[in-house]
């Protein structure tokens, strides 16, 4: 986001600024319904402006970047054993962490992998609750680890 808004609008954000743009117009499934005043520094003259952007502009800015991550499920799925595959179709994915908050991120990738995305009540947390899990009983699930 903030080379993209140096790149095509030639402001300057902050890193603070850039994570506020993503929760609050991020949408990787653009509606163009989505925008937002930012405010930053103008690359020609180093004063401040402020400029509109919209969650189609987002959107773009990210577009690289979700497509790793969808690459990277796509790449994850297809070196998955079949039977842990079967219990993944059947109960679907789970998008956890703070992606899970990126608006419509689930619904891609059930346009792009065809299987269901579940996202969790509280994503944030599923992680480490997870990898709890796995260290209470590291010899049951040392064969999905390798």
């Amino acid at each position: 986001i903030i080379s993209y808004l140096k790149n095509n609008f030639k402001i300057v954000v902050g890193e603070k600024t850039a994570e506020e743009i993503k929760v609050i117009v991020g949408n990787v499934l653009p509606e163009g319904k989505l925008s937002m005043n930012v405010r930053g520094r103008d690359m020609p003259t180093g004063l401040p402006k402020e400029i509109t952007i919209s969650d189609t502009d987002i959107n773009k800015a990210m577009e690289a970047s979700v497509g790793k991550v969808i690459e990277a499920i796509r790449e994850v799925i297809q070196k998955t054993p079949p039977e842990i595959l079967s219990d993944v179709m059947q109960s679907g994915l789970y998008l956890t962490g703070g992606g899970a908050f990126l608006r419509n991120l689930n619904r891609l990738i059930e346009q792009e992998l065809k299987i269901a995305v579940v996202v969790p009540e509280d994503p944030m947390s599923q992680v480490a609750k997870g990898c709890g899990k796995i260290l209470e009983d590291v010899d049951f699930y040392k064969e999905v680890l390798k």
